[in-house]
């Protein structure tokens, strides 16, 4: 045990949080679900998402060219937590890239990044997809730069970047 640790502190926490799970629960039970949040209670869990959607989302990213397109959009249908919603958004522009659906897949990215701004593959990809597919090379350096920033060990964002400000 460290000096200066309280025994009784990891029980005591543990008992607090079992109490506030057993509140929790009596508020959804006795006053319905909507009520949780009123009472200042809330989940600081994700969404669960459906292994229906988890699957598809798994078969999307092994699929290839309208296939995949298609079965993320549908794992996106059936829904997912925020974080492997932004994995299916990416994962649909890239799959629509391929088929160089270039404004679909600019949408695709963006999304991802509105569900989840530190995807950092996301951002590249955005960037790549502006240059190269729609030949916008002056909004495609912002996220290029970003992506830069975000994983600087990365040789090809470095490359990509320069090809954009030559």
């Amino acid at each position: 045990m460290k000096a200066g640790a309280w025994p009784h502190r990891a029980a005591a926490d543990l008992e607090f949080e079992t109490l506030r799970r057993v509140v929790w629960l009596f508020v959804i039970l006795v006053l319905g679900s909507s009520a949780a949040p009123a009472a200042g209670i809330e989940s600081r869990r994700e969404p669960v998402d459906d292994l229906q959607a988890r699957l598809t989302l798994r078969a999307c990213a092994a699929a290839v060219r309208e296939d995949s397109v298609r079965l993320c959009r549908q794992a996106l249908e059936l829904g997912l937590s925020p974080g492997r919603a932004a994995v299916a958004q990416r994962l649909l522009g890239r799959s629509l890239a391929d088929l160089l659906r270039w404004d679909e897949a600019v949408t695709a990215y963006r999304e991802a990044l509105r569900l989840d701004p530190s995807e950092g593959e996301a951002t590249f990809r955005l960037g790549l997809a502006l240059h190269y597919g729609l030949d916008r090379p002056l909004e495609a350096e912002p996220w290029l730069r970003a992506a830069v920033r975000g994983c600087p060990e990365e040789p090809v964002f470095h490359v990509e970047l320069a090809t954009v400000l030559n």
